[in-house]
């Protein structure tokens, strides 16, 4: 399948661990164990079908790239030749004007020879009238010896005109018969010149014709490329069916990420269209191989913007309005660099540009659209998942969506110590980790792609039951927001982390706990009764995983203000030296009070108010705010 043969790649896996399959987890691998046997016979029967399908790929597309070359040379020579046909013809065109430029010489001199002739004529007649010259006559006739040596004089201008006459007539007939002589050759030329005409035409319409039996053979290799790569998609997907099949949990949602673009991107492209027609391209790539989201439209610029990068950053508003499944994301800070604030003020201008863009879907272009401080290489969550360039070539993260089985095993709790919701929290965490380890170790084995990580984080749904919020009300608050949600959030994060750890041997990522206010229903809900507040969001973000993620805002707030927000999340993530994030949704057309649907994951949310006092003042400020001093630990 064209996904394995990708390079630069981090393919990701969300799964979905419901309360359901948390408590007969262990029972559940003990019962699969007794057919564990006739299950693995037929997972290696399904891999090996896999693998063949790959190698007949793998042929088709070495077919189709030997067609490919094979005609691109036939269409190199097919070039030449038609840029040869065009100089001959312009040669013979060149022979057809020299030519009738000398016809007419020619007729020009025939004329002026004529002419010269009738006088001469002329002259020898007039000459013939006065008859022969007698010397003795002359001198007899001669008044004197003066007279008759003018008439000698006259005698002798007589004879050199004609002499001179006979000369420029000579050599008048020489020069046109030279010109005569010039003209056949050229037409001599001319032949020769039309008749490798005639051949490089027919070695044309040859070579237009194997260029179009090339183009035969590639539709012919085409449709056997498309067959082999729908029964590899079939099998693959048969293939994570029998992973969800195995273990009782869902992947619920597939993703790529790839290099961050601006930096291949940089020697190709010179335009914001040039960079979102690689967009384009991750797009329908992400939809031939059948994953939900595709990571990597990203710039990574915490310290400085170079020219690549700006255009990308530009290129934002139109990539994320013309495509469905690419995600962008872009690092503007970190605790060794400080906060880039050129970039800040860019991205706050490019938020607001890529809610227009798409403001007749209620902005959602901004949903696929998140700002780092201290982003990491590896993370599999969307929209800031890019394949770090610490990563090798190719590898699997995964992520585990689990609130849910948290939530359940607190309820078996409720009213107990701190020491008791501790230890169930870790307990729990360890188990929905344990989960994610033991599919990735097994796409890993089953795909050959190298095992990344396990994100730790408790990344919740639009499904009801699927809630961070609900944790914390669980913990004990009325709703997420009220007084004491920091230091349950805080505590959660702790734990899950402590818990996690111990499930898997690779762990990175964000890891911690999101609060991704419209993928969250128990936060929509906090936001509808006012309990959850913009402001208390931030400070919630002290102490979990990422930041202000999928906060859906007023469409008429200021770039200005959005620059602002970003600016103060970035301060938190370097200062704290954790990785934090924004992820604001300036909905165009809408205002507090109204709802915005992003549908699926993303969910909806109600538009929460912001804090309109101006910040432009600061923010138009340029250069970076340095990094803190316990940044240098060198």
């Amino acid at each position: 399948m064209k996904k394995r043969v990708l390079k630069s790649i981090s393919a990701l896996l969300l799964l979905a661990v419901t309360a359901a399959s948390a408590s007969p987890l262990v029972m559940h691998l003990s019962a699969a164990s007794s057919s564990v046997s006739e299950w693995e016979r037929q997972r290696q029967e399904l891999q090996s079908k896999i693998d063949e399908y790959n190698k007949s790929i793998e042929t088709a597309k070495n077919d189709i790239d030997g067609a490919l070359e094979r005609k691109a040379q036939i269409d190199e020579q097919i070039d030449l030749i038609t840029e040869k046909i065009a100089s001959t013809n312009a040669i013979i065109d060149q022979y057809d004007s020299d030519i009738q430029k000398i016809n007419s010489r020619i007729v020009d001199m025939d004329s002026e020879i004529d002419t010269k002739y009738e006088r001469f004529e002329s002259w020898l007649r007039m000459m013939q009238l006065s008859g022969d010259v007698n010397y003795l006559e002359m001198v007899l006739s001669a008044d004197s010896f003066v007279s008759f040596l003018e008439t000698v004089d006259r005698m002798g201008t007589l004879i050199k005109y004609q002499n001179t006459v006979m000369e420029d007539l000579r050599a008048d007939v020489n020069a046109a018969s030279e010109q005569r002589d010039e003209a056949d050759t050229l037409r001599a030329e001319q032949l020769e010149v039309k008749q490798q005409l005639e051949s490089d035409n027919a070695q044309l319409t040859a070579l237009q014709k194997k260029s179009e039996n090339y183009i035969t053979e590639l539709k012919k290799n085409q449709a056997q490329y498309e067959r082999y790569l729908a029964d590899a998609e079939a099998a693959d997907e048969k293939l994570g069916n029998e992973i969800e099949a195995e273990f009782g949990i869902p992947i619920v949602n597939k993703r790529i990420s790839v290099t961050p673009i601006a930096l291949i991107g940089g020697a190709a492209c010179h335009t914001i269209e040039d960079f979102a027609s690689i967009a384009k391209t991750l797009d329908k790539v992400a939809h031939e191989v059948g994953v939900n989201f595709l990571g990597g439209y990203s710039a990574l610029v915490s310290k400085g913007m170079t020219p690549a990068d700006e255009l990308l950053i530009r290129s934002i508003p139109l990539a994320l309005s013309t495509t469905e499944r690419v995600c962008s994301s872009v690092n503007l800070g970190s605790t060794k660099t400080g906060i880039n604030m050129d970039a800040v003020k860019l991205m706050g201008e490019m938020v607001k540009e890529t809610a227009e863009y798409t403001k007749e879907d209620d902005s959602l272009g901004c949903a696929k659209l998140v700002v780092f401080c201290n982003a990491p290489d590896d993370n599999p969550f969307m929209a800031g998942a890019f394949h770090g360039v610490t990563e090798a070539d190719k590898i699997i993260n995964v992520g585990v969506s689990g609130p849910g089985v948290v939530k359940t095993a607190l309820e078996k709790v409720r009213g107990e110590n701190f020491e008791v919701l501790c230890e169930t929290i870790k307990k729990t965490a360890f188990k929905v980790t344990r989960v994610g380890q033991l599919v990735a170790q097994e796409a890993s084995r089953m795909l050959n792609v190298p095992f990344g990580i396990v994100d730790l984080s408790l990344a919740p749904t639009p499904a009801i039951g699927d809630s961070v919020a609900d944790i914390l009300c669980e913990i004990g608050l009325e709703h997420a927001g009220a007084p004491g949600t920091t230091a349950a959030l805080a505590l959660l994060n702790d734990q899950v982390k402590k818990g996690g750890v111990m499930a898997s041997s690779y762990v990175g990522g964000l890891s911690g706990a999101f609060i991704p206010v419209s993928e969250d229903q128990g936060m929509i809900d906090a936001v509808k009764v006012g309990a959850l507040t913009i402001e208390k969001l931030e400070a919630m973000t002290c102490v979990c995983s990422v930041g202000l993620d999928m906060i859906a805002i007023p469409g008429k707030t200021k770039a200005s203000t959005i620059s602002g927000i970003i600016a103060d999340e970035m301060a938190i993530g370097m200062i704290n030296q954790k990785t934090t994030a924004v992820r604001l949704i300036p909905v165009i057309g809408k205002d507090v009070g109204d709802t915005a649907q992003f549908g699926g994951l993303l969910g909806y949310a109600p538009i929460i108010p912001v804090n309109e006092y101006d910040c432009s003042a600061f923010v138009n400020r340029k250069g970076r705010i340095p990094a803190p001093v316990h940044s240098f630990k060198n």
